[in-house]
């Protein structure tokens, strides 16, 4: 069994029998009695441990991210990334075909609508071969007919892709389909997360939005997945004219052990830089102080800013004085700047299909902070375009969306059913008509799409809050108490939904349950108010 605790107040258990593993969030009061417990069992690790492990839950096809996660470099359990201490999705954070697509070999997709997965949602656990050198049946077949006639073999092309016959961009490409995250990343009209095969351009399967080299002001701290971006903005990467890829310094097939790292590394700058053993400027004993490193003067460890309890290598590969202070010539800190397509990838998009990218990238902006303005101009931008690029989910979703936050309910209405008409199960859309229909207080049509989104996750407390809402507005006084009750089990934590039962107990003249529900809101505050914020 091993735990920690986290802010706000509560303690995390993972315990393990021969057969299973188990994930535990407690909260105990002051006087360490308890307030609440949840056991979830965990069904999937992801991970190459470098790094750590993350562990998954299955609910029959959707997956779910657990809190908990093991970090190898800190040699301990913590919190996983992307929750923060004092708010986060607990048990419910929904892992996206993005995530899964670069951290699964294939996944049995439902076409019914994103994340969604067969109750077996794994075809290929690992990464395996294929990510590389493409599908490998040809191969395979190619390889067996000429097995008696090895000669014949060797004068007749393998239909294997071998990443070093691409051009240097297509090998990239290779490495870029999971290694460069970006500002934002936006699935061509057609694609989806899984259609990239090596030989490919990233371009044909994504918009890639970047800005800068993702290190913070402090010059100390990185986003844990932005190599590309640094490695693009080096002189190294500049002045080479193509010839520095990510294999000029990486072993696809290997890592080198701890043993080996600096005389590996070493070798791989010096394959260029032919004279640095004699135009090194660092003093003797600096360079004898790390075994005449080239990396760790050049390419020094950064924390990791969205993964805790990690660090990984800054790619700008900047020069250094003798005095061991890094030049800062180039940009180190970006959030200014307006995002621009990797790869200069202006030219190689229709001028529709860059409106729609752009649109996208906008909508996407103003629905993460909620800004009508930002809204409106990525309504501009999209609204001409559902005629260029029919039955598009991704185009629909966001003009539903952007319709709905600049208040043109009719409009995000008419997005959202086309959206459910050519995927049932798109539960964006099906929230999107609920929202509608509240807004139009029409409750009864309001609470059969918020029954259809129940039914599609189940594991959703806000939604059964919402629930509970519409219930209450119909006067289906105990109902509506039942449905915020199911999201308090989901999350016995929820302030929100905690003085929700409050209230509508209260109302209903069930004064009981009203104080026990008063009680543990008062419990949970008080242990709260103790951690710092």
């Amino acid at each position: 069994e091993a735990c920690f605790d986290s802010s706000p107040g509560c303690a995390y258990e993972v315990r393990t029998t021969e057969n299973s593993v188990t994930h535990r969030e407690v909260l105990r009061d002051r006087d360490g009695e308890l307030i609440y417990e949840q056991t979830v069992p965990v069904d999937y690790v992801v991970g190459s441990g470098k790094r750590g492990h993350s562990y998954l839950i299955n609910r029959e096809g959707l997956l779910f991210m657990s809190p908990i996660t093991w970090y190898t470099e800190g040699q301990r359990f913590d919190l996983s990334p992307g929750y923060a201490a004092h708010s986060h999705p607990r048990f419910g954070r929904r892992l996206s075909d993005g995530c899964l697509a670069c951290h699964s070999g294939l996944m049995a997709r439902d076409a019914t609508g994103p994340q969604r997965f067969s109750a077996t949602p794994f075809i290929e656990a690992s990464i395996g071969c294929e990510r590389c050198h493409g599908p490998g049946r040809k191969h395979v077949e190619f390889q067996t007919s000429f097995k008696n006639n090895r000669s014949a073999l060797i004068s007749t092309s393998d239909p294997i892709v071998n990443p070093s016959q691409l051009s240097s961009q297509l090998q990239d490409d290779i490495c870029n389909q999971c290694h460069i995250q970006g500002i934002k990343r936006i699935l061509r009209y057609g694609r989806t997360e899984y259609d990239f095969r090596p030989g490919d351009r990233l371009i044909d399967i994504w918009a890639t939005f970047v800005s800068g080299d993702r290190i913070d002001a402090s010059g100390q701290a990185t986003r844990a997945v932005s190599q590309v971006e640094q490695m693009h903005l080096s002189q190294c990467s500049q002045k080479s004219n193509g010839r520095l890829t990510c294999t000029s310094c990486h072993d696809p097939h290997r890592s080198p052990s701890p043993e080996q790292r600096v005389a590996f590394y070493r070798s791989r700058c010096l394959e260029c830089h032919v004279d640095a053993e004699a135009s090194c400027t660092a003093p003797h004993d600096e360079r004898h102080a790390v075994q005449d490193s080239c990396i760790d003067c050049h390419m020094p460890r950064l924390k990791a800013t969205d993964v805790p309890h990690t660090s990984q290598t800054d790619h700008r590969i900047l020069r250094t004085s003798s005095a061991g202070l890094r030049e800062t010539n180039l940009s180190s800190y970006s959030t200014g700047m307006d995002p621009e397509l990797f790869q200069d990838a202006e030219s190689d998009l229709s001028p529709r299909a860059l409106q729609r990218v752009r649109g996208l990238l906008l909508a996407h902006m103003a629905n993460s902070s909620g800004n009508p303005q930002t809204a409106r101009q990525a309504l501009g931008m999209l609204e001409p375009l559902p005629d260029s690029f029919p039955d598009d989910t991704e185009l629909l979703d966001a003009l539903g969306s952007v319709s709905y936050l600049v208040g043109e309910y009719p409009s995000a209405r008419r997005y959202w059913l086309k959206l459910n008409g050519l995927q049932s199960s798109h539960e964006s859309a099906v929230e999107g008509l609920m929202l509608v229909e509240r807004r139009k207080a029409n409750s009864v049509r309001a609470l059969e799409y918020v029954d259809r989104l129940i039914e599609l996750n189940p594991w959703r407390e806000d939604i059964f809050h919402q629930k509970s809402h519409i219930l209450n507005t119909l006067g289906r006084d105990a109902e509506s108490i039942r449905a915020a009750e199911q999201g308090l089990e989901l999350n016995p934590g929820s302030r929100s939904i905690l003085l929700w039962l409050i209230e509508i107990c209260e109302e209903s003249g069930e004064k009981t349950k009203a104080e026990k529900y008063r009680d543990r809101l008062d419990r949970i505050s008080r242990v709260r108010s103790d951690q710092p914020p």
